[in-house]
């Protein structure tokens, strides 16, 4: 089996176990990441109340724990929302660097308000 095989069925695989998820709306905003003390900034792809995935370029071990700084737009506003998550799943992406999932955790009722109403809209 070819790299490029593997890769596209890692792809599959976890755009499959994100479906399970939740719903998901495409998000491509630039977000800043702390990630064992590490800053960095990642590029998102799509957002749920229960997850989001990001490109960065390097790959995170899996159940790191991190934070996600981005804003949402919702109302024709942009809201700063600061997520805290675990990384799921990091595989590397066909565009640029790695596709990293993340479970967002500890929530508040203010930033899942406006995840769902960034998801409504």
């Amino acid at each position: 089996m070819t790299d490029d095989k593997r890769e596209a069925i890692k792809a599959a695989i976890a755009d499959a176990l994100d479906r399970r998820r939740g719903i998901r709306k495409p998000l491509s905003v630039r977000a800043g990441m702390v990630v064992a003390g590490k800053q960095m900034t990642a590029r998102t792809i799509d957002i749920g109340v229960r997850g989001l995935a990001v490109e960065v370029d390097e790959a995170l071990s899996a159940k790191a724990e991190c934070f996600v700084v981005l804003t949402l737009p919702v109302d024709g506003h942009g809201h700063m929302l600061r997520l805290q998550a675990c990384v799921t799943h990091a595989m590397r992406s066909t565009t640029h660097g790695f596709r990293v999932g993340l479970e967002l955790t500890n929530v508040s009722a203010e930033n899942a308000r406006l995840i769902e109403q960034f998801l409504a809209a």
